[in-house]
């Protein structure tokens, strides 16, 4: 044994390597140190880092028509418009580290992109004026969504800081698992412009008089509960004079699947409504069902939001409320993903005005939507088709009744 020792130790390298072909060590270290070069490090190896998020992109075609006093129907119709629709791209880093067993200390960090959308609506209308549909030429770039830092127990909930949404938003029940099917608001159309009894555009749009009505995030505090038989609430303080809570309910029997939920919150801070430095007050109100058969596939739900304004002084008081219910069929029929039809109807009274210096009762909009979506889960990705049709039925101001159409497809995928 000693002479076999012996006689390794005074081979030549290069035939103790002969099989592999060289210095397998040298080698070795060789290509670990490349890989350590081209790899990103984490700060420490006690809090764990997760990448996700995804990337958006849609085409979308477009018609637009306008009514005023002594005016006949206007018919302006672009090419095609390229951007996003629904939620857009974006990444999400998400850690988290062990205290105890039953507690972790966690983080959560996104950060939204916004696509440079191209393509611009000639009015056709009014070309001597220069009169263009470009409410869709913005500028790509990043920008912060929602972060927090957290404490979380299963048994005791989850205590969340940082900019976060309100504790009355997160209401929603929606069982429409297509990409941009449980999206309410005019989707496609929200951002193009509206026109006055000329043909020409005032600064208004779509979104201005066809949009959900909720609290929206900020920089705060809010308890999240675990989950008591189906049940689950939770509560916030935010900004500057600013609370909400909210409740959810989830049953399952057999094939059905039924949701409940409810959002409450007031704002009482200066300058609430951007109306001087007065102190107003904006109380949010939310409902929200729905119900899913997964043997059928069929699914339906609602949401029903509402925002009160008291002004003062001169501030006129006004109350906003939109209604939005989406429904379908969502079935795996072709081994790739589920496949989804869905149809929706959302309307919008008292919009158009609120949370402005003067508030403008009266506009009333709606939107009614058909859509396709198929689902790849093979890739974590979706293919969808939709046709909206959005309407100014009541303008308010100097503008004019009118509507728009558009049919939209595109493709996301997550990671």
């Amino acid at each position: 044994a000693a002479g076999l020792m012996l006689g390794s130790l005074t081979l030549p390298t290069a035939a103790r390597a002969a099989d592999l072909g060289g210095d397998c060590c040298a080698d070795l270290e060789t290509r670990v140190a490349e890989l350590e070069a081209t790899t990103v490090r984490k700060g420490n190896k006690k809090v764990s880092l997760t990448i996700t998020g995804r990337v958006a992109a849609d085409i979308i075609a477009w018609s637009e028509s306008s009514t005023g006093p002594s005016k006949d129907v206007y018919d302006h119709t672009s090419d095609v418009y390229f951007g996003q629709v629904g939620d857009g791209p974006n990444i999400v880093l998400k850690g988290e580290g062990k205290i105890r067993p039953d507690l972790v200390a966690g983080f959560s960090m996104e950060i939204g992109i916004n696509a440079l959308n191209g393509g611009t609506h000639k009015d056709t209308a009014s070309k001597s004026s220069g009169n263009t549909q470009d409410s869709h030429q913005t500028a790509g770039g990043p920008s912060a969504a929602n972060t927090y830092v957290f404490l979380s127990s299963k048994s005791m909930g989850t205590l969340q800081l940082g900019k976060i949404d309100n504790a009355d938003d997160d209401f929603n029940v929606n069982y429409d698992g297509s990409w941009i099917g449980g999206f309410a608001s005019g989707r496609a159309n929200s951002s193009f412009n509206v026109r006055d009894a000329a043909g020409k555009f005032n600064g208004n749009t779509y979104g201005s008089y066809l949009n959900t009505v909720e609290d929206g995030g900020e920089n705060g505090i809010r308890y999240i509960s675990p989950d008591f038989g189906g049940f689950s609430v939770r509560a916030g303080v935010f900004g500057d004079d600013k609370w909400g809570v909210g409740a959810n309910f989830a049953h399952t029997s057999g094939s059905v699947t039924v949701g409940l939920g409810a959002g409450y919150g007031v704002s009482t801070r200066i300058d609430a409504l951007a109306r001087g430095n007065q102190v107003d007050q904006v109380t949010y109100s939310a409902l929200s069902a729905g119900i899913k058969e997964s043997g059928s596939g069929l699914f339906l739900s609602g949401d029903w939001t509402q925002a009160k304004f008291d002004g003062l002084g001169a501030n006129p008081d006004g109350t906003s409320t939109n209604l939005f219910i989406n429904g379908g069929w969502a079935k795996n029929v072709s081994g790739a993903g589920d496949t989804t039809i869905h149809v929706s109807y959302d309307r919008s009274n008292d919009i158009a005005g609120a949370g402005t210096a003067t508030f403008v009762s009266g506009s009333v909009a709606h939107t009614v939507a058909v859509g396709i979506d198929q689902k790849i889960d093979s890739a974590a990705s979706h293919i969808f088709l939709q046709y909206e049709g959005s309407s100014i039925d009541t303008p308010v101001g100097t503008d004019v009744a009118q509507s728009i159409s558009s049919v939209t497809g595109g493709m996301a995928i997550q990671f």
